[in-house]
């Protein structure tokens, strides 16, 4: 980078850092996460603990039982075994629930304002208690009834390089990384393709471009914007993932339980595939940018920016499409196979491969690597368009003008 390039992308980095737009857009993720924290806890602050007051009535045996168990059940056994009374009781809002039994099924009777009952544990309680008087009744052991009992267990799993997974869990890892995948990508692409097309359309419509080339080339122009955007993007992505290491540390320390769920469903996800995934996305995105500096070079004035913009949101919308698919689909699909080696679109599909081990290391870094070579040339080859249109102006439509552009031929003539 040449210190011209390198002034060029200081200054457009340095000009939107500075906008209340970029700390908005930055913040917002931090501060919608502060806030739904903050309703989860309020929530849990404000909720009625109180334990339920709950009436039960027949069976007296096995109004005993529950009584004996009511701590473990979280529920408190009034004295009241008058259905009637009971019900007048709840409806006057003194009860939580009426819960009346039977010879072997019961029914629970609550009101909306009732503190809740842990219906899951009563009903396991119940079906415990008649699983032991049946054992008795066919003079069958505890053991002999919880074996009956047992149910047939199917385990699936999906066998990996040295190691052994869920299918419910790799399918599910894989549907989230790629509709993950997919939904970012789009959204920055949008973000930062409309930033870097203001940014031209806005100097060439008020004719500061002639000013600027005057200074300096249209190569230094055409890469030192790129570069500028890719800055803030940069300084975007560091910035989250900062604070995902930080919110990660926290959950580990605080909350065990969601750090072992998390632990069970992205352990597929390992270092080397995330900074994977982190490049692919990068170089991606920059694809996208280099095709907005070449449709933004030939608008005429800001009012044409949208148009501009137009192209590369049609085209995102491929692999923004294909990422959301592909989960469902499954990495097999050959579709998804062959659309993860090209370029603009394989960054939503080949790091989902990897995490999957559907696809290998020397697959995915051919991938990576036709992207890379298709950003050079297209740089390079974009260059060339820049410098010959950004000081040219038509009335022609802008989609019309790019496909024009974009053929080899034009640039010989």
């Amino acid at each position: 980078m040449n210190s011209q390039t390198a002034l060029v992308a200081k200054h457009t980095y340095i000009t939107y850092v500075k906008k209340k737009s970029f700390w908005f857009v930055l913040l917002t993720p931090l501060i919608g996460l502060i806030a739904m924290v903050a309703i989860v806890q309020g929530i849990a602050a404000f909720q009625n603990t109180d334990t339920p007051k709950i009436a039960v009535i027949n069976q007296p045996e096995l109004r005993q039982e529950i009584k004996n168990s009511q701590k473990d059940l979280d529920l408190d056994v009034v004295k009241i075994t008058n259905e009637q009374q009971a019900k007048k009781e709840l409806k006057a809002g003194d009860l939580d629930a009426v819960l009346v039994l039977h010879a072997d099924k019961a029914t629970l009777t609550t009101q909306p304002k009732s503190n809740d009952v842990k219906t899951k544990d009563l009903k396991d309680f119940l079906n415990k208690w008649l699983i032991k008087q049946k054992s008795n009744k066919y003079g069958l052991t505890t053991s002999q009834a919880n074996d009956l009992n047992k149910p047939y267990s199917v385990n699936s799993v999906v066998m990996e390089q040295n190691q052994t997974k869920s299918s419910q869990i790799s399918q599910g890892t894989t549907t989230g990384l790629s509709f993950a995948i997919s939904v970012i990508v789009f959204f920055l692409i949008l973000f930062y393709a409309n930033i870097l097309a203001n940014e031209i359309s806005n100097e060439k419509s008020s004719r500061i471009m002639e000013t600027l080339l005057a200074a300096s080339s249209a190569k230094s122009q055409y890469f030192g914007k790129i570069f500028g955007v890719l800055g803030i993007l940069l300084t975007q992505v560091t910035f989250y993932v900062l604070l995902i290491v930080i919110a990660a540390i926290i959950a580990i320390t605080k909350f065990p339980e969601i750090t072992s769920f998390f632990h069970e469903y992205l352990g597929m996800l390992t270092l080397p595939v995330l900074i994977y995934t982190l490049v692919f996305v990068i170089v991606a995105i920059v694809l996208y940018l280099v095709l907005v500096a070449i449709s933004a070079s030939l608008v005429n004035d800001a009012s044409q920016t949208q148009q501009a913009i137009q192209p590369v949101n049609y085209l995102s919308m491929v692999p923004y499409t294909l990422g959301l698919t592909a989960g469902s689909a499954g990495a097999q699909n050959g579709l998804v196979k062959v659309f993860s080696y090209i370029p603009f679109v394989a960054q939503s599909l080949m790091p989902v491969q990897l995490a999957s081990h559907t696809a290998n290391w020397p697959l995915a870094i051919v991938s990576l690597a036709i992207s890379v070579l298709a950003l050079v040339l297209l740089a390079k080859y974009g260059e060339r368009i820049y410098s010959r249109n950004v000081l040219s102006y038509s009335d022609e439509n802008i989609t019309k003008q790019l496909l024009k552009a974009l053929k080899p031929s034009k640039l010989r003539n």
